[in-house]
């Protein structure tokens, strides 16, 4: 069963969905947007760079934009049912998104989520107004403690690859520089990797790239540069994988950076 939008609402760079089925985000493990998700029901595992955890109903996932993350669906995926908050960066926050947090919902925060899901069935024409309310109050009344569900903790391996690459991105290096510089072979390392992160270990470093690009693209630095001085071949690949992830091009980026 694909993705199934019982309901939606869709503001000013703000966008709320209901629904349920497989999610849509599939190999979406980074994005541009921050997103707050009520899990209602199904079984689900969310592996983050940190994280790897079982998820129960009636949890709430906040998600900061551009930070890995997979929600791995058990089960029948007709069962995933969720709403959903997607949205850019927006003076009506009440609470710092600065990376994954999981807290067990409230009464409070469910009466919101279902004010939108109203909304949205009876078709509001306030939409934007409605949505920003509603993630100021959402982000007011998040938990003060997040949930202790119990965490797998990814293998030295693993963490020791994460580690490098956050601290190597902005410099040319490829998998066999990881490898080599964990002593072990790189079958093994791409083998644990994606065994554990649910995503090959290329991809990983190529989106991850792709992200501090974008970061220079919209500060300003031309695309070519950037291209180069990340360590892309060509710029017809760079160009290609840029449009993938993000679904515009790296000069269209360029245009609304001078907007």
């Amino acid at each position: 069963m694909e993705e199934l939008f019982l309901f939606e609402l869709n503001g000013n760079n703000m966008y709320f969905y209901y629904a349920s089925g497989k999610s849509r985000a599939i190999g979406k493990e980074f994005h541009t947007f921050h997103e707050i998700i009520l899990f209602l029901d199904g079984k689900a595992r969310l592996i983050t760079d940190k994280l790897n955890m079982e998820i129960k109903p009636n949890t709430i996932i906040v998600i900061p934009k551009e930070t890995f993350h997979q929600l791995i669906i058990k089960g029948n995926a007709n069962n995933y049912l969720r709403c959903v908050i997607q949205f850019d960066n927006t003076p009506f926050l009440q609470a710092e998104l600065s990376e994954v947090k999981i807290f067990k919902s409230n009464q409070i925060i469910e009466n919101l989520f279902g004010i939108l899901i109203d909304k949205a069935q009876n078709g509001t024409k306030t939409a934007d107004v409605i949505l920003k309310s509603a993630l100021a109050l959402i982000t007011a009344n998040l938990p003060q403690k997040e949930t202790t569900i119990p965490v797998t903790e990814h293998s030295r391996l693993a963490t020791n690859a994460i580690e490098f690459i956050t601290q190597n991105i902005e410099k040319p290096f490829t998998s066999s520089d990881i490898a080599s510089y964990l002593h072990v072979s790189l079958s093994t390392l791409q083998h644990t990797f994606k065994k554990e992160m649910q995503i090959p270990l290329y991809q990983y470093i190529l989106k991850k790239r792709l992200l501090i690009a974008r970061q220079r693209i919209l500060n300003g630095i031309p695309a070519t540069n950037v291209a180069m001085d990340l360590g892309f071949s060509d710029y017809s690949g760079f160009y290609k994988q840029y449009k993938k992830l993000f679904g515009v091009t790296p000069s269209q980026t360029e245009k609304s950076s001078k907007l």
